[in-house]
């Protein structure tokens, strides 16, 4: 009788997180979510264009006619189902996206117990691009396809049989869904193979997991390429000044270091998350505000201490799971580049490039709580996550009567 409950609870658990994530997504949708300016606003009357002309056409210098899954396909489904266009193009990426913790949920169950995986699919349901479910719809959409992607890279028991078609959908879907966040996972998947290669090197290991980085890494470029540049050609137009700036803003930046003046140390001409979160202007905040810069950092700290004792593990000859630690490691200095180079903060947004690798920071964040914490580690991390949970809902706002603006 004990082993049929145990089996249910973890069977149910999943459903739990997915019943939750639609929960947390639908309340930014419904309550805080407006039409006034915004992506989303533009990407609300490509929809009713396409829901008006019945088909799919490009439009001249707009990204957001590519991301279909926020544009087109939600008009088809209109059409089918009937359901009112506004209702429905706040329900689809709530109904998507809540897939997201469900699948962290499944890849820090290979690494960690099933409590301590829920907590690593709170942690995504934790980060503001999920809390702000709207403003970050298309972001959204596509990070469920990327979840999707690392879970059939780093599980070892499914064949290639079962990887292969989600793989391939997942390809799809996320050239679809988002530009940005596509060619964000390509750099990380490539960077990922380069680190692990070199691992592997040292170690003489079997090299298959590098092939299908490499190989995944392909299929995007390849797909992104037809769709991106081919068909719609405005997005990728945009990668390339993104990433001639992001390589001057580097050469320049490394060129005048030695002087102490460089633009990869200042705040200025970069997105405003990297002054406040160094602290900028700390003592004229208010609580709920000095409160996230907090929490936010001692979230930054436990998955740190995560990622940092897998690395001692392989100083130590431990067995680890080196496709693991090179994407969390690359990740984490994709994060470092985001906050040093102002063309790649300004243009992606910190906050789009650390919501990515959040699905493997996930997972070290629990690693890294089950180190730090001596006393009921479960529940130390829990409260720091229902903290950060309130800071980034704008709860804690609430709480304290202050706005959030």
């Amino acid at each position: 009788m004990k082993n049929f409950r145990n089996d249910l609870v973890k069977r149910l658990i999943p459903l739990g997180v997915y019943l939750i994530g639609i929960g947390v997504s639908l309340r930014s949708a419904l309550v805080e979510f407006t039409l006034q300016s915004g992506d989303t606003s533009q990407e609300y009357v490509l929809y009713l264009e396409y829901l008006k002309a019945g088909r799919w056409y490009p439009i001249a210098d707009s990204m957001q006619a590519s991301c279909l899954m926020t544009t087109y396909i939600p008009s088809v489904i209109q059409k089918i189902t009937g359901i009112d266009p506004y209702i429905l193009f706040l329900l689809i990426p709530s109904l998507l996206m809540a897939v997201i913790p469900v699948v962290v949920y499944y890849i820090a169950r290979l690494y960690v117990d099933n409590k301590w995986a829920v907590l690593s699919a709170v942690f995504v349901m934790c980060q503001v691009c999920f809390q702000r479910s709207m403003v970050y719809a298309r972001n959204n959409i596509a990070m469920v396809f990327v979840s999707l992607i690392i879970l059939a890279v780093l599980n070892k028991n499914w064949k290639w049989s079962i990887k292969a078609p989600i793989i391939f959908v997942s390809v799809i879907g996320m050239v679809i869904s988002h530009y940005s966040v596509t060619y964000t996972v390509i750099a990380w998947l490539i960077g990922g193979a380069i680190l692990l290669s070199i691992v592997l090197v040292i170690k003489r290991l079997n090299w298959r997991p590098v092939v299908m980085l490499v190989c995944v890494a392909i299929l995007l470029f390849m797909a992104s390429f037809v769709w991106l540049d081919r068909i719609t050609d405005v997005p990728a137009t945009y990668a390339e000044k993104v990433l001639a700036a992001a390589t001057k803003d580097i050469i320049g930046g490394v060129a005048t270091l030695p002087s102490g003046q460089t633009i990869l140390l200042e705040y200025e001409n970069k997105d405003s998350v990297v002054a406040a979160a160094f602290g900028v202007g700390f003592w004229e905040r208010n609580a709920p505000q000095k409160i996230e810069f907090i929490i936010s950092w001692v979230t930054i700290l436990l998955l740190t201490v995560g990622i940092a004792y897998y690395c001692y593990k392989v100083v130590k000859k431990q067995p680890v799971d080196y496709l693991l630690l090179s994407l969390a490691v690359v990740g984490y200095l994709g994060v470092v580049l985001a906050v040093l180079v102002p063309s790649i903060s300004r243009f992606i947004g910190i906050a789009r490039i650390y919501y990515t690798v959040a699905i493997i920071f996930a997972v070290f964040y629990s690693i890294g709580s089950k180190i730090l914490f001596k006393w009921k580690p479960i529940w130390c991390a829990s409260l720091v996550l229902i903290v950060y949970g309130l800071c980034t809902s704008g709860m804690m706002h609430l709480i304290f009567g202050v706005s959030r603006v």
